[in-house]
């Protein structure tokens, strides 16, 4: 049976060559698609569709050549045929090697000229216009709070690492300072130098406090952040930053704004590298040392040793000589004053929120633990993409925690943020609402940041540390509290 319909394929493959063309773009075609798809296929088989797909084209061109003496296609094929089976020979004798060849130029070409139609497109798509159309996944430039988070997978950014980061990353994006009751406006300034002053403070309090194992607490990382299907002013980076530059230099701000602005809008292709540090929260060692540091600042503590100010100018001279700002030890009492005038607005509760409260930070007796503990009381609540509406009622930071806390009970993570930085304010800590986004990338040197990544949470302000942050939204500690081992004796001391 197979004799048969070989031999009638053959006598329409003669007849028809048209067939045999279409049988060579089929086995072509196979060829690509398992080339590309990496798929394997025996040596054999490959070799021997190459020989005939040899054949084939030899058969055409003969058909086409102008001849002085005529010779028939049958005679010219018998003529080459020891070539063709010295061809087949040859591909099956020849050893496969053990990776397959990666076609890597024809892939470069390709990247190249993908990334360029894209970046052409898309930014004319978005027409110049600020993209934050980033609402269904929590993260809006307004900060309100919406009766219900959609998911939206587009990619935002991609993360590229020197080396495997030691801890999640968060990336902030705008920072706020005011509430309304139903969304959240940004009345203060946030500058890159206030992003860098903060930076050095904690890294003056960390020195001083361990000098010897600073990396117990701080680590220092690179990464470059490259913008893919948005167009935007703001520039997305960690909280502890020590430097941000772009290929061509240093990136140019304004002098003022309320979120780290670029002087001009931003869109795909845009690439820019931060070094920062990132902080070892979660770790023992790591609460110790900010109880201990905001204890000495208070006046109560006399284990940290004194103010040092050769160090401190030492840091500022520092980050002056990589970043080219300069920041004075008077501008960090400007930006200490700064945020108590912007992030500690007076908050009224009512009487059975207060007594909530009493209940969560009942037994605590610093600011530390205070924090901690409203941290641990939000995170014991539920979280929800779909909490409904906020009522009419709601006008207020004081009617709005009334709601949250004693009605409903749920949100997502602008509701846990809003709820921390308000109760936090009303003990006496300086706290605000930050939008970014909270990528999964511990012991990762690569990763894609989608819009569903989008996130808020709150940071409270420590004197003498700067800011902190915390993670109230149930389900989110694992994304924050990633901690690395300690070396010191008194990162021991704390795990004891």
């Amino acid at each position: 049976f197979l004799a048969i319909v070989c031999y009638l394929l053959q006598i329409l493959m003669e007849k028809i060559f048209k067939v045999k063309i279409a049988i060579v773009i089929l086995l072509l075609s196979g060829l690509l698609f398992c080339l590309f798809s990496e798929r394997e296929l025996a040596h054999v088989e490959v070799a021997f569709i190459l020989c005939y797909i040899a054949m084939t084209w030899a058969e055409w061109t003969e058909g086409k050549w102008i001849k002085e003496k005529r010779r028939g296609v049958y005679s010219y094929m018998l003529w080459i045929a020891p070539f063709l089976g010295m061809y087949f020979l040859l591909m099956v004798l020849t050893p496969v090697p053990e990776a397959p060849y990666g076609w890597q130029f024809v892939r470069n070409l390709y990247e190249q000229l993908r990334e360029s139609f894209l970046e052409l497109s898309q930014n004319i798509t978005r027409g110049g216009q600020e993209d934050y159309d980033l609402s269904l996944s929590g993260f809006t430039e307004k900060g309100e709070l919406e009766g219900a988070l959609g998911r939206d997978d587009r990619e935002i950014m991609t993360v590229e690492s020197n080396a495997p980061l030691t801890t999640n990353l968060y990336l902030t994006g705008k920072i706020y300072d005011t509430f309304d009751g139903r969304q959240w406006l940004a009345e203060g300034r946030d500058t890159v130098k206030e992003r860098l002053a903060d930076t050095a403070q904690t890294l003056y309090a960390v020195e001083r406090y361990d000098r010897d194992y600073q990396q117990d607490y701080l680590l220092r990382a690179r990464i470059k952040i490259s913008y893919r299907y948005f167009y935007t002013g703001f520039l997305f980076a960690p909280l502890k930053i020590w430097e941000l530059q772009q290929e061509d230099g240093r990136i140019s701000f304004p002098n003022q704004g309320d979120g780290l602005l670029s002087e001009k809008a931003m869109g795909y292709g845009t690439e820019y590298e931060t070094v920062y540090y990132q902080m070892n929260a979660g770790a023992p060692a790591f609460y110790r040392f900010l109880e201990e540091e905001t204890a000495f600042e208070e006046g109560i503590s006399e284990e940290t040793p004194a103010f040092d100010e050769r160090l401190l100018e030492k840091i500022l001279k520092d980050l002056r000589g990589v970043t080219g700002i300069e920041i004075r030890l008077e501008d960090l009492e400007d930006c200490r004053r700064t945020v108590y005038d912007t992030c500690l607005k007076e908050v009224t509760l009512s009487e059975k929120v207060q007594e909530a409260l009493a209940e969560m930070t009942r037994g605590a007796e610093t600011d530390v633990e205070r924090l901690r503990a409203i941290e641990a009381a939000l995170a014991s609540l539920t979280y929800t993409q779909s909490p409904g509406e906020l009522p009419e009622s709601i006008s207020d930071e004081r009617s709005f925690l009334d709601y949250f806390l004693l009605e409903s009970g749920q949100g997502y993570c602008n509701y846990f943020a809003t709820a921390f930085v308000l109760l936090a304010r009303s003990q006496g800590i300086p706290a605000r609402y930050v939008q970014g986004f909270c990528i999964p990338m511990k012991d990762k040197k690569e990763g894609t940041v989608y819009s569903y990544m989008a996130h808020a949470w709150p940071e409270a302000y420590l004197d003498g540390i700067g800011w902190i942050p915390f993670e109230p939204t149930p389900g989110f500690a694992e994304s924050r509290y990633t901690p690395w081992a300690l070396k010191g004796e008194k990162g021991a001391l704390s795990k004891e």
